[in-house]
């Protein structure tokens, strides 16, 4: 699979905005998890748009975002949307749209990336 990748400055501002998570590990690591994300073909795709997941071992906080109420969170999963052929990511909390879906989860657990109970409390939407 041939993927083109293009680092978005919108999540590499200082700080998170409502609409916006931003990455705190450098742009070789953001690229390094995309690259490991789409060589595994930890993908899926939903409305037409694809996908694919990433995280470091460990559960390494990879960015941080904001919730509802204006709190600062710390990130541990990558999501990568593609867009007109070229991709781009930002870190995301496991809640909504942004749990990782069940065939990646599976692929993360038979490579003991993660395990069980983590499979659950992320499907949940309950990982922190």
């Amino acid at each position: 699979m041939e993927l083109s990748y293009k680092v978005h400055t919108k999540h590499r501002k200082a700080k998170p905005t409502a609409d916006a998570s931003v990455w705190s590990v450098s742009e070789w690591v953001e690229i390094t998890l995309f690259a490991r994300a789409g060589s595994e073909k930890w993908t899926s795709m939903s409305k037409a748009k694809k996908y694919l997941w990433a995280l470091q071992s460990n559960f390494s906080v990879l960015g941080q975002g904001l919730e509802k109420n204006g709190r600062q969170v710390e990130l541990h999963f990558a999501k990568f949307v593609e867009d007109n052929s070229v991709w781009h990511g930002y870190p995301v909390q496991a809640r909504g749209d942004d749990i990782p879906p069940e065939s990646v989860l599976n692929c993360w657990l038979e490579s003991k990336i993660i395990n069980k109970a983590e499979k659950l409390k992320i499907i949940g939407g309950q990982f922190k």
